[in-house]
């Protein structure tokens, strides 16, 4: 009997040290009395984000050449009447230096696609006063919050070298 439980512990430890994925795209290693730690898995990912009640995406390229912990990352903004996906034509880039590449996603009347920045008032060289760029003004969206919120999320996600975000 004795046996039998020392096999049963061992078996039961040997079990919790292997990895576990937490969400598609990350897996966490859990070491038995330590925090958990993300390591980098390479791959195309979306990520859902609540924020100020609205569902914002993200989409996120880790490449091969990524480093498992304490990548770079890059925040690719799309243009107007973009999205995230804009980013794909910098992915050949994330690849040759081996960065994480986000592309979060604007606002506007459609879901995902023709979005705009809250890039608030500007004033024309007529001195007329106008705003930039149309819904997410026009809707009080705080981008500049999103994208500290989407670093937050990502962070818990990801091993990123906080000191290299750009």
């Amino acid at each position: 009997i004795g046996a039998l439980a020392i096999s049963a512990l061992l078996l039961g430890t040997l079990q919790d040290q292997q990895p576990k994925e937490d969400f598609k795209g990350t897996v966490i290693v859990q070491d038995i009395g330590m925090e958990k730690k993300a390591i980098n898995t390479p791959g195309d990912f979306e990520h859902i984000l609540t924020h100020d009640g609205r569902k914002r995406y993200y989409d996120v390229h880790v490449p091969d050449s990524t480093p498992e912990s304490n990548a770079p990352v890059l925040i690719y903004l799309h243009g107007g009447g973009g999205s995230g996906k804009a980013m794909d034509e910098t992915i050949e880039y994330a690849d040759k230096l081996g960065y994480i590449l986000v592309g979060p996603y604007g606002t506007g009347v459609l879901e995902k696609s023709l979005l705009t920045w809250n890039a608030g008032e500007y004033t024309k060289p007529d001195g007329e006063k106008e705003n930039c760029c149309g819904y997410p003004t026009e809707n009080g969206i705080d981008d500049a919050a999103f994208l500290s919120a989407v670093i937050d999320d990502l962070e818990t996600k990801y091993s990123l070298d906080m000191e290299r975000i750009y």
